[in-house]
């Protein structure tokens, strides 16, 4: 008698398609996590932009600022109006304020009370638009 081989149940086309599933898998997920670094990398330059926008519009208030003290000290309040800064006396202290643009749609407003005695009270926030 001869003995008869069985037939494999897990036969080679099998391996091979669970192999080209599994490649196929490996590669989306490749796909998504580079399209989602990407998307990422996007955002942080956007938000970087942002930011060094905002400081550059900071520093430019905290500039104009400086020079509407020097007028306010010397009493040239026409000077600061030139500025584009609104002054109103509210008692003690004097209301400077003005907007600042940031980037094409954000404008940061500053608001400065000047009191007799040289301190300072700043409050800032962006508007957007």
């Amino acid at each position: 008698m001869s003995k008869q081989r069985s037939v494999p149940k897990f036969a080679i086309g099998t391996t091979s398609l669970l192999a080209a599933f599994v490649i196929l898998s490996l590669i989306a997920f490749a796909m998504v996590t580079y399209s989602t670094a990407r998307n990422d990398e996007v955002l942080a330059e956007k938000t970087a932009a942002a930011t060094q926008n905002y400081y550059q519009a900071q520093a430019q208030a905290e500039t104009t600022l400086a020079i509407a003290l020097d007028y306010l000290a010397a009493g040239d309040s026409q000077r600061i109006y030139d500025l584009g800064i609104t002054l109103d006396e509210q008692g003690e202290a004097t209301k400077l304020s003005w907007q600042q643009p940031v980037d094409s749609g954000r404008t940061l407003v500053y608001r400065v009370l000047v009191f007799a005695d040289g301190r300072l009270d700043r409050d800032s926030y962006i508007l957007t638009e």
